[in-house]
């Protein structure tokens, strides 16, 4: 239940649960509950270009969002911040984090190595 109502709101869970009705995907759109509606014929595509994206950033910094935004789901009081804190240091103090400034700064892709 918790997760329906961070994901859409108490309005629209309260809707959902106590009308039990099916929602179209444009309405799923409009609640957060997708990220986006495709036409079937583009999903493929939609999907490889979002795969090659996150590939394409720093492996450090992927592996860290994905995390600090598990932590910051949690009560607060569960929260490991500490870690989340730790791993922004190591992110920061990486090669990888060198390399993203030095590729800005010479306006060419970034190569990660995940270090």
């Amino acid at each position: 239940m918790r997760r329906l109502i961070d994901a859409v709101g108490p309005p629209f869970a309260k809707e959902m649960l106590l009308t039990a009705r099916r929602y179209d995907a444009n309405e799923a759109a409009r609640m957060g509950l997708v990220n986006r509606v495709l036409p079937a014929a583009e999903l493929d595509a939609n999907v490889s270009e979002l795969v090659q994206n996150i590939a394409g950033n720093a492996p450090l910094s992927v592996a860290a969002h994905k995390r600090i935004v598990e932590e910051s789901r949690k009560d607060p009081e569960a929260r490991d911040v500490a870690a989340c804190v730790h791993l922004v240091a190591q992110c920061v103090a990486s090669d990888d984090y060198r390399e993203g400034q030095r590729a800005f700064l010479e306006k060419r892709a970034p190569v990660f190595k995940g270090t």
